[in-house]
C-alpha cells in the first residue's frame, strides 16, 4: 500500500498490467450487470401491472415507480458503457506511449500522472 501511495512508477506500471490481463473479463462483467438490470424491469412492470388491478387503480404512482426504475437502469447503462471505453482507452496508452521517459531523469510521471487520472475518473462513475 506504501508503494501506492508514494506513486511508485514500478509498482504503478505492474498494477496496470495486472489490471489489463483482466481487461475482457471486466469489459463482459460490466455489460452483464447493466443487462442484469434491465432483466429486472420486466417483473417489475408486472408486479406495477398487477398492484394497479389492470390500470385501475393508482396508475400514476405505479407508472413513477416504473419510470424511475427504468431512469436508474439507463443511469447504469451509461457508466457501464463509460467505464467500458475508459478502460479499453487506458489500455491503448499504456501498449502506444511511453510513460517511462517524460523527462529526462526517466522518473516515470507518465505512470504516475495515468494512475492519477484513472483513481479520479473511476471515483466519479462509481
Amino acid at each position: 500500500m506504501q508503494n501506492w501511495k508514494d506513486l511508485d512508477p514500478d509498482y504503478i506500471k505492474q498494477n496496470f498490467e495486472y489490471r489489463l490481463s483482466f481487461l475482457g473479463l471486466t469489459n463482459v462483467a460490466s455489460m452483464m450487470n447493466a443487462v442484469a438490470l434491465f432483466a429486472v424491469f420486466i417483473p417489475m412492470l408486472q408486479v406495477s401491472w398487477i398492484l394497479t388491478n389492470g390500470g385501475k387503480r393508482r396508475l400514476a404512482s405505479h407508472t413513477a415507480i416504473c419510470a424511475l426504475a427504468l431512469a436508474g437502469g439507463l443511469c447504469e447503462l451509461i457508466v457501464n458503457l463509460m467505464m467500458i471505453g475508459i478502460h479499453n482507452v487506458v489500455a491503448w496508452l499504456v501498449s502506444s506511449f511511453n510513460l517511462d521517459d517524460w523527462s529526462e531523469e526517466g522518473d516515470g510521471t507518465g505512470w504516475r500522472v495515468l494512475e492519477v487520472v484513472d483513481m479520479t475518473i473511476r471515483g466519479e462513475l462509481i
